[in-house]
């Protein structure tokens, strides 16, 4: 049980954390020298496959996915109006596509775990 809610408290730090940084100013925003949509499927496979870990049932994990696709785009329209930031179509649709890449790795290999186990 201590690792479910280690997941949880993980992911949505995580999902704290994509909001803060896709909030802040493009001047003050850290780069990692990536593109963009590399920055996005990274961020939103890896806090997405940390939800998954955390909330296991198939609805919740439906959700998840439904939230990065929510998320990705609500935070997209909201940089229309912060200095320094672009906002894109194509940028909602990587986040969203990687939180669900994420979520679908999870559930991938934990079926495949219980075939070896």
């Amino acid at each position: 049980m201590i690792f479910v809610q280690a997941f949880r408290f993980a992911g949505l730090t995580g999902v704290g954390a994509i909001i803060a940084l896709s909030l802040t100013p493009g001047t003050l925003r850290p780069q990692t020298g990536f593109s963009g949509y590399i920055e996005h499927f990274s961020a939103y496979a890896i806090v997405a496959a940390l939800l998954a870990l955390g909330w296991t049932s198939q609805s919740q994990r439906i959700a998840i996915i439904i939230g990065s696709f929510v998320l990705g785009a609500a935070l997209e329209a909201l940089q229309l109006w912060i200095p320094g930031r672009t906002s894109d179509a194509v940028s909602a649709i990587v986040s969203g596509t990687a939180g669900m890449f994420g979520v679908l790795l999870v559930a991938e290999c934990q079926r495949r775990l219980k075939h070896v186990a």
